[in-house]
């Protein structure tokens, strides 16, 4: 609750800066969109309860843009999105105050956009791209609110070359931190799951049938840590091409209380303790996130490629109030996400694009359950100058960025996904 409040008073504030700021010579610019999609998928749910065909993923975008002065630009852009079991969220994608220091170079302050990989900071402007989904090989979904943007600031400029330009930008700031988003309740879900199976295998004389369960959760936090991305972008050194790379690092710390409750006796009846309750306290910390990437252009071609290699630790601790030890847990992994696309853009209407993605939660574990390989094709159709319809199907082999908690069945293999998505620019 203290979240949202705080929300609204920096959105109506920096709004009412921006109107106050209002002058005959610096109009408000104001653009958006709105979008609606379909998902649905052979087997397994992905971000929502797809395999009945979901409706559930919609985003409407509002952008304020106003030149102050031949220095100092001021803008935000407002967010509702509704993505399956997340349902609908409104928050503030982006906003801040841009100031060149001059021609080469400038700095932003307020809520600034995270320059992971070549998309991510135009990932929700729709129109230039054909796919409905960048990769998620490389852009999962589920964790744009902790890489989308960060609170702080960032230093940006483009340094001229021999041939070509040198882009750079250093971002610093605290990324948002949703407690009942899905990437959240798949952490402590696993978290849990673990803990669950040492309990049962470590505790003492259960009668026969018992077994010690979550029956629920009674409070979780989580908060992100300060983090930073770094960027170096080279553009044009050969015509069209543009390559480069990012460093991003990230934390998150997670709390919940859980009450712990053993099942039924089938013979007795009877409970064979009493329930209690277990603080689990996890920090997880990415050192590392590298993404290397290339982009060349030519004539009606694009062609792409990404590597991202994750390189994470998770330290988790279990204090049950029945005393004892704490359990402790640590976890040290590295996630590794590629594709090569090729798009092509066949007229002023249609665009087709295909990619080939392959993702490992942890790249030391061969096994399908750990990995996600998925071969992509989209198909755009402009209908006007502010209409488009996009079309794609996905045939992927594994379950890597399966969320289990949506999930309480057996997991399939090789499934598709079909996703549909119309889109009105104004």
């Amino acid at each position: 609750m203290k979240k949202k409040l705080a929300l609204w008073v920096w959105v109506l504030g920096f709004l009412s800066f921006i109107s106050a700021t209002a002058t005959a010579d610096s109009e408000l610019v104001i653009h958006g969109l709105v979008s609606q999609g379909f998902m649905s998928t052979s087997d397994n749910n992905f971000l929502s309860k797809s395999e009945s065909g979901s409706f559930d993923f919609n985003e409407t975008i509002v952008n304020l843009q106003k030149q102050i002065d031949e220095k100092l630009r001021l803008g935000v852009q407002l967010m509702s999105r509704t993505l399956g079991e997340e349902g609908t969220r409104f928050y503030v994608d982006w906003g801040y105050g841009d100031y060149r220091l001059n021609d080469t170079t400038g700095i932003r302050l307020g809520r600034v956009k995270v320059p992971f990989g070549l998309y991510n900071k135009y990932r929700d402007i729709d129109l230039l791209r054909t796919s409905v989904f960048l990769p998620t090989t490389v852009y999962m979904e589920d964790y744009r609110q902790f890489i989308g943007s960060f609170d702080g600031g960032s230093v940006y400029g483009s340094l001229p070359m021999k041939k070509g330009t040198l882009d750079f930008e250093f971002v610093f700031g605290g990324a948002s931190a949703e407690e009942d988003s899905m990437v959240a309740k798949d952490w402590f879900n696993q978290f849990s799951a673990g803990y669950e199976g040492f309990l049962n295998a470590n505790t003492p004389a259960l009668p026969a049938g018992v077994t010690l369960g979550k029956a629920a959760g009674l409070g979780r936090e989580v908060d992100a840590k300060n983090s930073l991305s770094a960027q170096l972008l080279f553009n044009n050194l050969v015509e069209g091409l543009r390559f480069g790379a990012t460093r991003t690092v990230f934390g998150v710390d997670m709390n919940e209380t859980y009450l712990y409750q053993p099942t039924f006796n089938p013979v007795t009846n009877a409970l064979a303790i009493p329930g209690f309750t277990t603080l689990m306290s996890s920090e997880s910390r990415y050192k590392s996130i590298d993404v290397g990437s290339v982009e060349y252009t030519r004539d009606r071609f694009t062609f792409a490629a990404e590597l991202m290699a994750a390189h994470g630790q998770t330290d988790t601790t279990f204090n049950s109030s029945l005393g004892g030890a704490p359990v402790f847990f640590t976890n040290t992994h590295t996630v590794e996400g590629k594709y090569a696309m090729v798009d092509y853009r066949h007229s002023d209407k249609i665009s087709w694009c295909v990619y080939r993605g392959e993702y490992f939660a942890d790249r030391s574990n061969k096994n399908w359950q750990n990995w996600q390989k998925d071969t992509c094709l989209s198909l755009r159709y402009n209908v006007s100058a502010d209409w488009s319809i996009k079309i794609e199907n996905h045939w992927i082999d594994g379950v890597g960025l399966v969320q289990r908690n949506i999930n309480h069945g057996a997991l399939e293999r090789d499934w598709n996904l079909l996703a549909i998505k119309a889109t009105y620019n104004f």
